[in-house]
């Protein structure tokens, strides 16, 4: 498509994404039938979302729209769908960190991905 879009580059098994029919690769268009063109308009239509409202995502896969119906479910569920703990926080995977937030101001790398521009740039995670 000729317009600004996010694209999924991955998809977590047993994920609500998963079941409802996403794939890494896909390019989003629009939740609901409201049109998304960045991240900060993905994560406001996702913040704006109760638990268990189904969603329905408008994708562009192998030259045409598609479309996947989506049930957000909460963390702690997700993890169980999962099968593993999902570690809390801001993945910021392009940087290669983690951010977490704790009881200072400001928030605590958790995470620095090896061989990553954080990395590079002489961030480190914070002691636990």
């Amino acid at each position: 498509p000729g317009l600004h879009t996010l694209q999924i580059r991955s998809v977590v098994p047993g994920s609500p994404a998963e079941g409802g029919g996403v794939r890494a690769g896909d390019v989003l268009l629009a939740i609901d039938k409201l049109s998304i063109q960045s991240w900060q308009q993905f994560r406001a239509r996702i913040a704006s979302t109760r638990i268990g409202d189904t969603l329905e995502f408008t994708l562009w896969r192998d030259g045409a729209e598609v479309s996947a119906k989506l049930i957000p479910v909460a963390s702690d569920q997700l993890a169980v769908k999962v099968g593993e703990r999902l570690r809390p926080g801001v993945h910021l995977g392009e940087f290669g960190l983690l951010l977490g937030a704790d009881d200072k101001a400001g928030l605590a790398v958790l995470h620095v991905q090896p061989d990553s521009l954080a990395e590079r740039a002489g961030l480190a995670a914070r002691a636990a």
